[in-house]
């Protein structure tokens, strides 16, 4: 091989070697400016997501809250209450007039502040002033826990509850309702919100799955079921299945 034969040689191996080089730096450019994006949409959806803390302690739940706060700020009042769709929040004062108008406008930014500190964003308040009972008629709430069939001397209406009071008002789940019921040694829980059919709603359901499924571990929840089996689903607003926890 002579002299012209080995340069030409060596510059066909170089010029391959750069070409290869200069490919990998851009495929890698690629993936680096891909990848986080990605990932940074994807964080910044998760931290936006509202938490659950599904609680055995009735104490947690809002009305509840409502009800001390009004004790502390001495204020009488006939009933706090809560309905649903939408997620409604029923103050009824003892007191009318003016009266009633100065313990609202005290209230309103008092309530708005605990329901912040609790993650409830989506709701109305509702403040009505004193109104004499009819004992003819009784006042009932519509609850917000549906039972279907029969109920059996267990502790499942209190964890529907509790299921239903993590997630109501928050507008992360949209929540429309829930039911469940019971037979010999199985519970079927049904969860009704009202979630579109897209990618973020698929992180959405994975976050309730995970907040159940760790509700479903703790040793106070497995001491109130026993034995007992459970299906729960998760419908969106079409009523389809968009998620499922379960246990045989």
């Amino acid at each position: 091989m002579n002299t012209n034969q080995l340069v030409s040689s060596w510059y066909d191996e170089f010029g391959t070697m750069i070409f290869t080089y200069i490919l990998m730096i851009l495929i890698g450019c690629i993936i680096v400016s891909t990848l986080p994006l990605y990932s940074s949409t994807a964080t910044d959806f998760m931290q936006k997501l509202l938490p659950m803390n599904i609680s055995n302690e009735q104490n947690s739940y809002i009305d509840r809250k409502i009800s001390k706060l009004l004790e502390v700020e001495k204020i009488d009042f006939q009933n706090v209450g809560i309905s649903t769709n939408p997620f409604t929040i029923n103050i009824g004062l003892m007191s009318n007039g003016k009266r009633f108008d100065e313990q609202k406008s005290i209230l309103i930014p008092k309530i708005k502040k605990l329901l912040k500190k609790e993650n409830i964003d989506d709701y109305k308040l509702e403040i009505t002033p004193y109104h004499k009972p009819n004992p003819t008629k009784e006042t009932k709430m519509t609850g917000e826990v549906k039972v279907e069939g029969k109920v059996l001397q267990t502790n499942w209406p209190i964890i529907v509850s509790n299921i239903y009071n993590s997630m109501a008002g928050k507008s992360t789940y949209k929540m429309k309702g829930i039911s469940f019921k019971e037979g010999k040694d199985l519970v079927n829980i049904t969860i009704r919100t009202g979630l579109e059919k897209d990618k973020d709603t698929k992180i959405i359901v994975k976050k309730i799955e995970n907040e159940l499924q760790d509700y479903f571990a703790e040793e106070k929840t497995q001491k109130q079921i026993g034995n007992f089996n459970y299906e729960i689903i998760i419908l969106d607003k079409e009523k389809n299945m968009i998620g499922k926890v379960e246990k045989y």
